[in-house]
């Protein structure tokens, strides 16, 4: 049971309760979820079992049209305004799939990390132990399982299995179950009497429950077959309501072993619809009191729980009769067939780790990552590319930047062009403000101003002009002038010197 603030717990308690949902994946955070529903537990049978590994799942309805949830992993917590500030409870990291989008909402299924354990086991070695296992089943998922606590159990390396299936032979082995908690983590374990009482004023309706307690007080374990092809079991314990299943790594000693441990577990099987607590966990037992004042102990063995701003949840605990289990008997490879199959109709996609296929036809796949030798396609979406190398009949592009690039042929309507370097160019129109050559040829000039000087900026081009055709010059003032005639009205100089006056 998660460890709230005391106002956190009375306020929960209360009648009338008002809870909030937030959903947070990377920098987003979603506050406005109009509906949730929760789908888990510690148990996926009708029968009490070990090594249980059960996959739980929230299927969400927010607002929104725009908001890519899909592939994403999110937080899920609840939380209630306590003392002027919102107290939320983590309720673990789900990743959602592909989202159904109608009118202005949409909804999608999430599923916790237990789904990343459908990958193939590899360990090297022949011997090693349940600690060694779990770890690596860590460093193969991607997901982190809690060890600490734990006595390491020596096995035989398990070859051929999933992760998933390894993890319940392990889970088995320590007589408890597998589920993902509430910070994404894997965690072993068994249930605990969490002192929770629920009153008849806390649930609709009755309590359904069996006449009897159950009790575990026998295990029988099939542990493979021989050379006939006859199964080979175990047992530990006596009476004739046992619990069977199916473990080629377990001993004699680690059976008798776990059957000790549940020396003073009973507990009474039923059904409750109760109002929600966002603190209680899948291994927490519930003191449940009927109209008549007794009391029972009842785990969370199965949990749905429902959000729209309040919060309810169904509870069941598991536990056929000592007749139940007699008429429906079952071999040892027909419950692990059933085990399977309850995997797979609760599961609605498949994470594999290698998949060899000749042909394939797939109406939607949702790929991390792809490695492709050749690709036909009709049409691509991509919001970035990086390439090599393209061949390309045809391209649009609204904005391009081109570091370097060599065009045989092209039509430009409007161009910005900061700094070009041309080779020959012919041009039908330009306006250029300005233009520095070393040389010019061109048939006819036009201009309205026309400003010409020597390399000291001083000489003019009349100047140039006379040199070139031999015509000497004069200097008046310091100034070197030169006429072919000058006509003068009135002349007054300070100083005049004339070569010859004709």
């Amino acid at each position: 049971m998660y460890q709230s603030t005391t106002a956190f717990g009375t306020l929960v308690q209360q009648d009338s309760r008002t809870f909030k949902c937030l959903l947070t994946y990377g920098e987003t955070s979603i506050t406005t979820v109009r509906s949730i529903k929760f789908t888990g537990g510690s148990e996926g049978e009708d029968d009490f079992s070990l090594g249980s590994t059960m996959s739980q799942y929230i299927e969400v309805t927010i607002p929104g049209k725009g908001l890519v949830v899909e592939g994403t992993e999110m937080l899920l917590q609840i939380g209630m305004d306590v003392n002027g500030k919102t107290e939320y409870i983590p309720m673990g990291y789900f990743t959602a799939g592909k989202p159904q989008k109608a009118d202005d909402q949409i909804t999608f299924t999430a599923y916790d990390r237990m789904m990343n354990t459908e990958r193939t086991f590899s360990m090297d070695g022949t011997t090693t132990n349940t600690v060694a296992v779990l770890k690596q089943i860590a460093d193969i998922t991607g997901v982190p399982v809690v060890t600490s606590g734990l006595t390491a159990i020596s096995i035989k390396v398990p070859k051929g299995y999933s992760c998933r299936e390894v993890l319940s032979y392990v889970a088995q082995l320590h007589g408890a179950f597998a589920v993902c908690n509430r910070r994404g983590q894997i965690e072993l374990h068994t249930y605990v009497d969490s002192d929770y009482k629920v009153k008849t004023s806390r649930y609709w309706g009755n309590f359904e429950h069996n006449d009897y307690a159950f009790d575990v007080s026998k295990f029988v374990c099939f542990t493979g077959q021989d050379k006939n092809g006859k199964s080979i079991s175990i047992f530990s314990g006596s009476g004739a309501r046992s619990v069977s299943f199916s473990n080629p790594f377990m001993t004699q000693t680690v059976l008798n072993n776990i059957l000790a441990s549940f020396k003073n577990f009973s507990y009474m099987p039923g059904t409750l619809k109760m109002m929600g607590d966002p603190r209680l966990d899948p291994w927490d037992i519930l003191t449940v009191a009927d109209l008549s004042g007794n009391t029972y102990k009842v785990p969370i063995m199965k949990l749905d729980w429902e959000y729209d701003g309040g919060l309810t949840y169904s509870v069941e605990a598991v536990g056929l009769s000592e007749e139940e289990t007699n008429a429906d008997y079952k071999g040892p490879q027909t419950k692990e067939m059933e085990r399977y199959y309850a995997q797979l109709v609760m599961i609605d996609r498949a994470m594999i780790n290698k998949l060899d296929v000749e042909t394939a036809k797939i109406t939607y796949a949702s790929i991390k990552e792809l490695d492709v030798v050749k690709e036909n396609a009709e049409e691509i979406n991509a919001k970035k590319a990086n390439i090599d190398l393209a061949n390309v009949n045809n391209a649009w592009i609204e904005k391009g930047v081109l570091k370097d690039g060599s065009i045989g042929s092209a039509a430009i309507h409007e161009g910005a062009v900061t700094n070009a370097k041309i080779a020959d160019a012919t041009i039908e129109a330009a306006k250029i403000k300005s233009i520095n050559a070393d040389s010019i040829v061109a048939g006819t000039i036009k201009t309205e101003r026309l400003i010409i000087t020597g390399p000291d900026g001083q000489d003019s081009i009349v100047k140039a002009i006379n040199i070139a055709n031999g015509v000497s010059e004069a200097e008046v003032n310091g100034q070197k002038i030169q006429a072919a005639s000058i006509d003068v009205v009135d002349l007054s100089a300070f100083r005049l010197r004339l070569l010859s006056l004709i």
